[in-house]
């Protein structure tokens, strides 16, 4: 029985991941760790142009387990949230791209009230990063508020139509929320559980004080609350509204 003979690609293939494989191993030796994280950027980047959506919610998860840059580089003179606002500068870049290739746009969007007063916003965060000190630290700025708007407002939009996808964005966050809560009352009862001063760093490097990381506690407390109410005293309700609701997944392919 004769065997298939590879073609000229999957020959390609076979090179590259021997090439990875030996690459990695070198600089793993020399305690060089960076090339092992290559697999999971490439299915990140897959994901990006297959299933949208789903890396939307990864985004989700990874944002309550994001650290400063600067935890990692005390001398940097920039700072951002690692993964996540990596991950939102390539979502917005390839949200445009295909916003652009479709050559449309949803009007009702555009001329949303909520959308006006953000591009408003936009256009003043624009004219004072151009008048800024600082320009540098303003246009920064302005660069991290579009993609901040980009993903979770405009993408938003597309993702939330399958109804579906807005009791994951809860939970996917609730998950994530929970480890970092796991871990900052493990490190409160190491440090001292009644030591107010303790309370004010517990939860570093994920939160940068107490103030956010309690307010994002009291929110998911809604929002959990609000899905098992909704699911226990409200089953028929519920599957009546999500049947009306036409879904329309985005971008899987």
């Amino acid at each position: 029985m004769q065997g298939t003979v590879p073609t000229g690609r999957q020959v390609l293939a076979i090179v590259l991941v021997l090439l990875y494989l030996a690459a990695d191993m070198v600089m793993s030796l020399k305690e060089i760790y960076v090339l092992n994280l290559l697999p999971v950027v490439l299915l990140l980047v897959y994901l990006a142009f297959a299933r949208l959506d789903l890396i939307y919610l990864i985004i989700v998860f990874c944002t309550p387990l994001s650290i400063q840059f600067i935890e990692f580089v005390r001398s940097s003179p920039v700072d951002f949230a690692i993964p996540t606002e990596p991950m939102l500068f390539g979502v917005m870049m390839l949200f445009w791209y295909k916003v652009i290739g479709e050559r449309q746009a949803d009007r009702r969007i555009l001329n949303h009230p909520v959308t006006l007063a953000i591009l408003f916003n936009l256009f003043w965060l624009l004219i004072t990063a151009i008048t800024s000190t600082m320009p540098m630290v303003s246009f920064k700025f302005l660069l991290a508020r579009i993609w901040f708007i980009t993903v979770y407002y405009l993408l938003a939009i597309r993702v939330f139509r399958d109804r579906s996808n807005i009791t994951a964005f809860i939970w996917v966050y609730t998950i994530a929320m929970l480890g970092v809560a796991a871990y900052t009352i493990f490190r409160h009862l190491k440090l001292g559980i009644f030591d107010k001063q303790v309370a004010h760093f517990v939860m570093s490097p994920f939160f940068r004080d107490h103030t956010s990381y309690g307010a994002v506690l009291a929110m998911l407390l809604f929002a959990v609350g609000g899905i098992v109410f909704r699911r226990r005293l409200l089953p028929n309700t519920c599957s009546r509204f999500q049947t009306s609701v036409p879904t329309n997944p985005i971008w899987k392919g």
